[in-house]
């Protein structure tokens, strides 16, 4: 089955590793599209004073709520991550992380830039 995705290199894409998702970029791809190469790119917070992050006492040390804003940027010394495209026999499938289990919750590669840090674990 070809992938449902299919990436460029070059392509934005996001590493969902659990709760925490890291914007990259797709920096190599096999003839097939089957494997592909994902660089951690820099996520810098843009939050301010107008939408800034609200934290509050409670949990395992605080909560952290609002929307989370990020300009992100390619990083040529960031990490390099190699994700295979794994069929679910569904007619679906999707890229996992290699030596991950294929239905694993995270370590999937999805297309765009989604960054998210999750300031509650």
């Amino acid at each position: 089955m070809k992938p449902t995705t299919t990436f460029q290199i070059g392509d934005q894409a996001t590493f969902n590793v659990y709760t925490d998702c890291h914007a990259g970029y797709i920096i190599g791809v096999s003839k097939s599209g089957r494997t592909v190469l994902f660089q951690r790119g820099n996520a810098q917070l843009l939050n301010g004073a107008t939408d800034a992050l609200q934290f509050s006492v409670g949990g395992f040390v605080g909560h952290t709520s609002g929307d989370q804003r990020y300009a992100i940027t390619a990083n040529p010394n960031g990490s390099v991550s190699k994700f295979t495209y794994r069929d679910l026999g569904d007619g679906k499938g999707k890229y996992k992380l290699v030596g991950s289990s294929t239905h694993s919750v995270g370590n999937t590669l999805g297309a765009g830039h989604h960054h998210y840090y999750d300031y509650n674990f």
